[in-house]
């Protein structure tokens, strides 16, 4: 939320840098990467794939989350739908309430 936001605005924004180094490495380096994971897992490395996941670095991130950020919102309105009929949320979530794009690098 936006006070979450406000009141920990340091701690989120280095979560945000660190998730996109993160990605930026896996992208650059995908066989080290599965073999991690993998272990990480205890799973076999050929069972490990970004099948169906794109993942999206900064610039990516900075595209979709322009004012107003009306693709990241649809997503996060579509997912939030699918849990709340599931029962995994009690109420939907508030897009513009959870994408704040001042806290990338």
């Amino acid at each position: 939320t936006a006070a979450l936001i406000a009141a920990r605005r340091g701690e989120l924004a280095a979560l945000v840098a660190a998730w996109l180094q993160a990605v930026d490495w896996w992208l650059a380096n995908p066989d080290a990467a599965r073999a991690r994971l993998a272990a990480r897992l205890q799973q076999p490395a050929e069972t490990v794939s970004l099948a169906g996941v794109r993942l999206l670095d900064a610039a990516a991130n900075r595209e979709r989350l322009v004012d107003p950020p009306q693709t990241l919102a649809a997503v996060v309105a579509r997912y939030s739908e699918f849990f709340v009929r599931r029962s995994s949320l009690t109420r939907p979530l508030v897009p513009a309430a959870l994408l704040d794009g001042s806290l990338l690098p």
